[in-house]
């Protein structure tokens, strides 16, 4: 179409091309899992060492989604994994067992301990406490956070501090990922547990430092570099959920028919 005669049709029948180019922003058993935001974080240290972790986020669901670009590695026997707000974790893979290879699911979960959310976060007490104070200069994101220095009883020559804002999804499911024990792991500076925290609070900045009594310096930073909106597709059509019965026989069942898919909210 030349483009002239595209801006003519855009400027005469707007409605009737936006519903001919429209794309889907919910999950289906055709297309898969839809995630419309991701959080991307740069990590670095005194050793040199740096890279990215990028998470995906169905702000409807809440739904995050973990792939070799969070734990930074292709893997030949998992393509994703899914955190659900209930604490389960669910891996898309590849599997031999059974009649044939396939594409399968497994499911595990952690245990996410009730917390008094009406409380005072950061949690201080006899060995970690937050003092809270004024940031110098606005978020690179927009977004509304706290900043806190860290002091540690046992640890008085490190400096530490942290940003966070509050998010509608619990983040414990990013901070308990290595939790799962398996072989892919996030960085661990922010793919470990952060108990002092509100289950809503997302870390937008992490730093440390320490020096040793011979002068040696090291020294740690995570941030959020960004927050954004993008199209992400997690097919799901082909893969089956395999558990066992109670006698040992394999049992399979169409992901889609376990899974709940969620519609546009917005």
């Amino acid at each position: 179409m030349n483009w002239k005669v595209l801006i003519f049709y855009l400027l005469i029948f707007p409605k009737a091309f936006a519903q001919e180019i429209d794309l889907k922003t919910f999950d289906s058993a055709d297309e898969g899992l839809f995630f419309d935001q991701v959080l991307i974080y740069e990590y670095s240290d005194h050793t040199g060492k740096s890279g990215e972790i990028w998470i995906y986020l169905n702000s409807c669901n809440n739904r995050l989604l973990f792939d070799n670009s969070a734990w930074g590695r292709e893997d030949e026997m998992i393509h994703y994994i899914i955190a659900q707000q209930d604490g389960s974790y669910i891996t898309f893979g590849t599997e031999a067992e059974g009649s044939e290879p396939g594409k399968v699911v497994m499911i595990d979960s952690v245990f996410l301990e009730p917390l008094e959310i009406d409380g005072r976060y950061p949690v201080s007490d006899d060995l970690v406490s937050f003092e809270e104070v004024q940031s110098t200069s606005p978020n690179p994101l927009g977004l509304d956070f706290k900043s806190f220095t860290i002091k540690k009883a046992m640890d008085p020559r490190g400096k530490e501090s942290i940003g966070v804002t509050r998010v509608d999804f619990d983040t414990r499911l990013i901070y308990h990922f290595n939790s799962l024990g398996g072989d892919l792991q996030i960085h661990p500076l922010l793919g470990s547990p952060f108990p002092y925290l509100h289950p809503n609070d997302l870390i937008t900045i992490y730093e440390s430092r320490y020096q040793t009594n011979e002068g040696k310096r090291y020294w740690h930073k995570l941030e959020l570099v960004a927050f954004e909106h993008t199209t992400y597709w997690a097919p799901v059509l082909d893969f089956v959920f395999r558990s066992r019965s109670v006698d040992g026989n394999l049992l399979e069942k169409p992901i889609v028919e376990v899974l709940e898919l969620t519609a546009d909210c917005h």
